[in-house]
């Protein structure tokens, strides 16, 4: 069993703060929440409850100056970024990012739902990113002992020999540690009208090193012209246009992992 879960009627029943229960539920930030909790004006099960680090059932009845609160809908949704893109919720400098491209969701309350993006995908690629309100779920995803495969479709400058696709596969080393054994398939291209010779490969990592495949791709000697994410563990982007969006279904978000 894991930690912050009780046994409750043969199921497994998540435990979790109280005042993050109420934050993720709207009622406040977590820091007003615990004041709220420390007034004596939250009661679980029936019960006043006075103590914000109490843990309780995830599904427990929870009132709030005699309200009931509802726990927040949780969401997930799989994004195509298009490139010049930024994964942030703002961004200083003005330039576009991926919640431009998100759906405007809002609670029984009409509240605004706050999605943000699960990891990292650079400025100049494209391809998948999840966004989501869940960060309990953002956390396992990111979680490195998970290994969860990413998917990359690269176009490289040159014609990559098959002894530097070998080093890719066996690891490089980015700031002086060895990046994690890798899968490469390579595809010649022909070249382009201009004469430009370049090499198409599929990545596969379960790394997240920032701008990781560019830089493994640069160590070999062959810069990358273009780079487009198109799976995270069992999922994949599909025919999804860029800047478009879709929701994850049930088995997706309980099944990212292949």
């Amino acid at each position: 069993m894991q930690p912050g879960t009780t046994r409750k009627g043969g199921r497994n029943v998540k435990k979790i703060r109280l005042q993050k229960l109420l934050a993720a539920a709207g009622v406040a930030s977590r820091r007003k929440s615990e004041e709220i909790i420390a007034q004596k004006r939250v009661c679980v099960n029936g019960q006043m409850v006075d103590s914000p680090g109490a843990m309780v059932d995830e599904s427990a009845e929870i009132l709030v100056d005699g309200k009931k609160i509802r726990g927040e809908k949780k969401y997930y949704i799989l994004l195509n970024k298009p490139e010049g893109v930024v994964t942030t919720v703002s961004d200083p400098q003005g330039r576009p990012t991926v919640m431009d491209f998100a759906p405007r969701l809002y609670d029984s309350a009409s509240r605004a739902v706050r999605l943000f993006p699960v990891g990292r995908l650079d400025l100049d690629s494209s391809g998948m990113i999840f966004l989501t309100n869940d960060g309990d779920w953002a956390n396992a995803l990111m979680h490195p002992s998970h290994e969860i495969i990413k998917t990359y479709h690269v176009i490289v400058e040159g014609r990559a020999a098959e002894a530097s696709l070998q080093q890719l596969r066996g690891g490089v080393i980015l700031d002086g540690r060895k990046t994690a054994v890798a899968e490469v398939k390579a595809r010649r291209l022909p070249p382009t009208s201009a004469g430009r010779i370049t090499t198409s490969l599929v990545v596969k990592i379960h790394e997240g090193r920032k701008r990781q495949v560019r830089r493994m791709c640069e160590t070999i000697g062959h810069p990358v012209i273009t780079l487009k994410r198109v799976a995270i563990g069992a999922i994949r982007l599909g025919d999804l246009p860029p800047g478009k969006w879709r929701y994850l279904s049930d088995d997706e978000v309980k099944n990212v992992k292949v």
